[in-house]
């Protein structure tokens, strides 16, 4: 099922089915139909000739890319997230730009993005309004450590995005460790409860947010986390992310996809 992610077993369809109470097994038809789909296994793609024989986990994000203004968002990037500072931005719209265009394929060094600031200041609203285009079957909010950490893994596969609110984890060292190679990993053990596990290709990117000085297990010389200090111009400033908003509703969310399905990245 593309839209869940979950490969449904033959004998729950066969389940599903029972109660029809049809004058044939339909789930017998189907599996002897000469016509049936057989896939050797699992990919995610936008484009449809890369398939080779996979099943697409790839639903599309969450609205039409239009070539529509989005100024007042790319403004907000730049001058709270990014704390105008240019060349973080410029980082962070190809960070943006290669999870849309290619989320098939991690960058070679994948980088987790930490935004860091004080309540109110935007980290919610950017986060939000980014799952916004990529949509729910490619990205959630993991508030849980069992989400992420937790034997069972199947709402992981075909995931794009993770959005993580504070810290994940109370200095475990063996989460750090998991989690740091969720970041650069380029495979996942996926267990579906009451299943075989099996191995997918891992697509995920983080993004944190946190409003605490500590935020992820960074050394001096880690290079798996960006952390981004989250400007406080607009703290609280109801009346500015309004505006923001109704311009997002009014056209800026599909002129924004367009922005960076069409950049070039460095």
């Amino acid at each position: 099922d593309r839209q869940s992610g979950k490969i449904i077993p033959q004998n729950s369809l066969k389940l599903l089915l029972d109660n029809l109470q049809l004058p044939f097994d339909p789930v017998n038809v189907w599996i002897k139909h000469p016509g049936r789909l057989t896939f050797r296994g699992i990919c995610l793609s936008r484009n449809n000739n890369d398939l080779l024989g996979k099943f697409n986990l790839f639903a599309g994000w969450n609205c039409e890319p239009k070539e529509r203004d989005c100024s007042s968002f790319l403004n907000f990037i730049y001058e709270i997230i990014c704390n105008e500072d240019p060349k973080i931005f410029d980082w962070l719209l190809d960070w943006l730009a290669q999870m849309v265009q290619n989320p098939e394929r991690k960058c070679e060094s994948t980088v987790a993005v930490v935004l860091r600031g004080l309540k109110g200041v935007g980290k919610s609203f950017f986060a939000d309004h980014i799952q916004d285009i990529i949509g729910q079957r490619h990205s959630m909010m993991i508030d849980q450590p069992e989400l992420l950490f937790g034997r069972f893994k199947e709402h992981l596969a075909g995931m794009v995005l993770c959005v993580i609110e504070e810290a994940l984890w109370a200095g475990s060292k063996r989460q750090e460790g998991e989690l740091k190679s969720l970041i650069t990993s380029e495979k996942i053990v996926i267990e579906p409860k009451g299943k075989k596990p099996f191995i997918s290709d891992n697509y995920m990117r983080f993004l944190f947010l946190s409003n605490e000085s500590w935020v992820v297990p960074a050394s001096s010389d880690e290079r798996r986390f960006m952390v981004l200090d989250v400007s406080p111009k607009y703290r609280q400033n109801h009346s500015y992310f309004g505006k923001l908003a109704r311009k997002w509703e009014q056209g800026e969310r599909e002129g924004f996809l367009h922005f960076l399905l069409n950049r070039q990245v460095r």
